[in-house]
């Protein structure tokens, strides 16, 4: 089973007039990428990160679907890659 861990990302949000936060616009390595609509909405701790009650987010980010996660309790955006170790990662199945 491979690892996972926990990349900080810059989001652009807004807080709508019924309380609920929107993500607009995702910056990774320099980047900056629009989502295009948030496709689902609710609350998800991701396997093997350490976290405090997130919100998943399943986003549109150039027409592929992306999971982003807020926590509320710190303020902060993440998401989460497999970490493959210090190997090559080989499938023999």
């Amino acid at each position: 089973m491979m690892k996972r861990i926990r990349i900080p990302l810059a989001v652009e949000a807004v807080f709508r007039t019924d309380g609920s936060l929107l993500p607009r616009r995702l910056f990774v390595d320099g980047q900056s990428f629009r989502i295009g609509r948030v496709l689902r909405v609710m609350p998800f701790c991701p396997p093997g990160v350490g976290c405090i009650a997130p919100i998943r987010y399943t986003v549109e980010v150039d027409g592929r679907e992306k999971e982003l996660y807020y926590e509320p309790e710190t303020g902060t955006w993440f998401s989460v890659r497999e970490r493959r170790g210090e190997t090559w990662y080989r499938n023999d199945r």
